[in-house]
């Protein structure tokens, strides 16, 4: 794979992250769909090497578990077994093998647009980091639809209990 990179941001944002052994943050996902938007709140846990738990509670619950090589989703009182949307993991990570990068300086750290080299169920990813180069804002399109993802009060390198990764019931 082929990696578009313009400048040092993206190796000082894998190399940051390289560090970290947890991730734990409270999201906030806006999703626009046809015209409208529904606000979610939750919460977001990474456990290294391959743990991730994407949790949302408010207006409904919708948790995303991936541990090892299966994963789950628990919607609307159902489990079903599934691929995790997008590999956010990595995006969170600074993970961008193939993907061309472009990267914008802003106020406060960058803005990287990433689009897919090959179909990816999205149009283009933005990634928005601070300067101490942790993910603060993740938009995902496609199409005219898109999801804003807004993180707060990060955490790394926190205890994360396994039974956070385990699937639900």
């Amino acid at each position: 794979m082929i990696i578009y990179v313009l400048s040092y941001i993206v190796d000082d944002i894998k190399s940051k992250m390289d560090k970290v052994s947890t991730f734990y943050a409270e999201i906030e996902q806006i999703t626009y769909l046809q015209g409208s938007s529904t606000t979610y709140k939750g919460f977001v846990y990474i456990k290294k090497p391959s743990f991730f738990r994407w949790e949302l509670y408010e207006p409904e619950r919708y948790i995303v578990i991936a541990s090892g090589d299966s994963s789950w989703v628990y919607y609307n009182g159902e489990i079903m077994s599934q691929p995790v949307p997008y590999k956010l993991s990595d995006f969170l990570s600074g993970k961008y093998e193939g993907f061309k990068v472009k990267e914008r300086k802003i106020r406060g750290g960058w803005r990287l647009k990433l689009t897919p080299e090959e179909a990816y169920g999205f149009d283009s990813i933005i990634v928005t980091v601070s300067k101490d180069y942790l993910p603060r804002r993740i938009t995902i399109f496609n199409f005219s639809d898109y999801i804003d993802i807004n993180f707060k009060k990060i955490k790394l390198n926190e205890k994360l209990p396994d039974s956070l990764f385990v699937r639900p019931r």
